[in-house]
């Protein structure tokens, strides 16, 4: 059995509504179609991709990009992307598995794959009305438009929604210090207060993990952010688009990619009344309490900050241009 025969058992998936691959499958929760995707193996892990398809969309205009990354400052364990080979947006996810960290790997993409379909379905008809867009809706070769959706569905209404309802399982964790360690031990100073985790590294990126924030649509859980530095010219939409694409096609330092890259403002450094700072490129990741499982605030922390390794990204022509960014992040 593959991983991918192991996402498709536990994600209950109907045969009806379904086609099998040998690297993966396709499957249809309603309208919209979700790909499971394996990469080859390399020493002994294999990434898993996870993808819905969302809208039709040729190009990404500044009215699209704006539209998506506003919606990836609370993401649902996913990111937006444009997919230009097949002229489609898409929710994605991916992350590394291997057989000894599938028990704890697989239901995190499982939830990631649920949230998916949900947060496609149901927010379609706002989605293509905000952008002028046409829905990527589909049907199954053989079954045909699937007339109901699927129970998975009701995971989030049913579960993940009420069981955030309550106080954060992430704040009464004892990884914190673990986490600050992590993260001292690699260059980085670290504070833990009643928030959560600060941690700041030069030239300028900066870390939060936050319990005590709600999602608008799961309730309680843990929001953790890394912001890349600051710039002379302030960053585009189209760029945190840009990043998240480039995220799905190159595997970097990262484990796991359960979130989103888009435009958020720091908190303040100080307590006192100030001018909120300008919007950064942030990886934004929020893990819900429906997910809380032991070592997860050490394992998101590490794995987010990982990502800094590749804040040079930024400073890709090929990507950015030269209207980007003014100063290169990390060489």
């Amino acid at each position: 059995m593959t991983f991918a025969d192991a996402l498709y058992e536990r994600l209950l998936i109907d045969a009806e509504w379904s086609v099998r691959r040998p690297d993966g499958f396709t499957w249809w929760p309603h309208r919209l179609a979700q790909v499971v995707r394996l990469e080859p193996a390399s020493g002994g892990a294999a990434r898993i991709h996870v993808e819905t398809d969302v809208l039709l969309a040729g190009a990404v205009t500044e009215r699209l990009a704006a539209t998506l990354v506003e919606l990836m400052r609370h993401p649902a364990m996913s990111a937006f992307v444009h997919v230009a080979a097949d002229g489609a947006v898409r929710l994605w996810s991916a992350a590394r598995v291997s057989r000894e960290s599938a028990p704890v790997v697989l239901p995190r993409l499982a939830t990631a794959a649920a949230l998916q379909a949900t947060y496609a379905e149901m927010g379609l008809e706002s989605l293509t009305g905000r952008t002028g867009l046409s829905p990527a809706t589909s049907a199954h070769p053989d079954s045909g438009a699937r007339p109901h959706a699927d129970g998975l569905l009701d995971l989030v209404a049913a579960r993940i929604a009420p069981e955030g309802e309550g106080a954060s399982l992430y704040a009464g964790s004892d990884e914190w210090p673990a986490a600050a360690d992590a993260l001292e031990a690699n260059g980085w100073s670290v504070s833990v207060d009643a928030r959560g985790l600060t941690a700041r590294c030069p030239p300028g990126l900066l870390l939060e993990a936050r319990h005590a924030e709600t999602h608008p649509e799961l309730g309680s859980g843990l929001f953790v952010r890394l912001f890349l530095p600051s710039a002379r010219v302030a960053p585009s939409a189209r760029a945190a688009l840009q990043l998240n694409e480039l995220e799905r096609h190159e595997a970097g330092p990262a484990a796991v990619s359960t979130g989103a890259w888009c435009l958020e403002q720091s908190e303040p450094a100080i307590a006192y009344d100030v001018r909120p700072a300008p919007p950064r490129l942030a990886f934004v990741e929020f893990l819900p309490n429906a997910l809380f499982l032991p070592g997860l605030v050490a394992e998101s922390v590490r794995d987010v900050a990982s990502r800094a390794s590749r804040a040079s990204w930024a400073s890709r022509a090929d990507y950015f241009g030269t209207n980007f960014m003014a100063v290169p992040f990390m060489q």
